[in-house]
C-alpha cells in the first residue's frame, strides 16, 4: 500500500501572485485571502441529547471530506475500510475544532488576459 500518493498542495497568495506574473500572460485585477472554518454554514439543532456539538461538527466535516475523496480511497485500498476512515478522521477533526484549529485558507483571485503584442 506504499504506493498510494494524494498530492496535496495549498499555495500562498504570494506564491500565486509569483506564478500568474511569471508565467505572464494574466494580470492580476484581484486577489485575496480569507479563513474558513471547516464547520462554516452548519448549525446544530438541539435534539441531540446523546452527542456533543464538538462531535457532530466532526462528523459534518468528515463527510465533506468523505464526499470528495472516498472514490479515490475506494479504489485503491477497496471499500471495507472506507468507514474506519472517516471514522478517524472525525475524531481528528473534533480535535482541531475543539482547539480552535479547524480552519482552510481560500484564496479569491480574478485575472484578465493581457492582449497579445501583436494586437498592441
Amino acid at each position: 500500500m506504499a504506493s498510494f500518493n494524494l498530492p496535496f498542495f495549498t499555495p500562498s497568495a504570494e506564491e500565486v501572485k509569483c506564478i500568474v506574473e511569471e508565467e505572464g500572460s494574466f494580470e492580476i485585477l484581484y486577489l485575496e485571502t480569507f479563513k474558513a472554518h471547516y464547520d462554516a454554514g452548519f448549525s446544530i439543532d438541539d435534539d441531540y441529547p446523546v452527542r456533543s456539538h464538538e462531535q457532530i461538527k466532526a462528523e459534518y466535516v468528515a463527510s465533506l471530506i468523505r464526499s470528495v475523496y472516498e472514490p479515490i480511497l475506494a479504489s485503491h485500498f477497496g471499500e471495507a475500510i472506507i468507514p474506519d476512515i472517516f471514522h478517524r478522521f472525525a475524531k481528528n477533526a473534533a480535535k482541531l475544532l475543539g482547539m480552535g484549529k479547524g480552519f482552510f485558507n481560500n484564496l479569491i483571485i480574478s485575472l484578465a488576459k493581457k492582449p497579445e503584442k501583436s494586437d498592441m
